[in-house]
């Protein structure tokens, strides 16, 4: 996965969150990736406050965040500040903590499919806040890259892709090339 991070990040040179759901997979990237980046601003999720991250984030074309769940939603960049969000995993809330326990074990207990009837939809909702941090006018475009395998090979995978917005699907990196390019052209016209 980190590698998949450092060539799309080569590609988009900047302007892109890279959002994780756990600190310590996001620490664990940041520190193979930082010394990598050296053209870019990197930003860190737990450096600064929220606000400022961000507010350094607009300044400089060039700058990447690296943030967790507080990442997915309530921020709003606007325009060509932001135009890659790198989504590492699918956002399936944490199995182990006491209130999501609770409440799969209380739908388990009414014979209701937690995985599908709980975990799922809540993990949905997630994915299309973070996939709505790219698009915020009309305006607005950018690559939404999710990185998680289970999308493709999970039989759930085709739940998240359907609350998705319609939008051209690849796997072909050259494709993302040639849209970045794209963009860079239309910026300098």
């Amino acid at each position: 996965m980190i590698g998949q991070i450092e060539e799309i990040l080569s590609i988009s040179q900047g302007g892109t969150f890279v959002l994780f759901t756990s600190f310590k997979l996001l620490n664990k990237a940041y520190e193979k990736l930082k010394e990598k980046l050296l053209n870019n601003h990197l930003l860190k999720q737990g450096d600064m406050p929220r606000y400022r991250l961000v507010e350094e984030f607009k300044k400089r074309k060039s700058s990447i965040l690296f943030g967790t769940n507080t990442f997915w939603q309530g921020i709003d960049v606007p325009g060509k500040s932001l135009q890659c969000v790198i989504i590492t995993k699918l956002p399936f809330a944490v199995p182990d903590d006491p209130i999501q326990e609770a409440r799969m074990e209380l739908l388990a207990s009414q014979d209701i499919d937690p995985f599908r009837h709980y975990q799922v939809p809540r993990a949905i909702i997630m994915l299309k806040q973070g996939f709505g941090r790219l698009i915020r006018t009309k305006k607005d475009s950018g690559l939404v890259a999710i990185l998680d395998p289970r999308i493709r090979t999970r039989f759930y995978g085709k739940w998240f892709f359907k609350s998705l917005p319609a939008c051209k699907q690849t796997t072909n990196l050259k494709e993302v090339r040639e849209f970045f390019s794209q963009i860079r052209d239309k910026k300098e016209t």
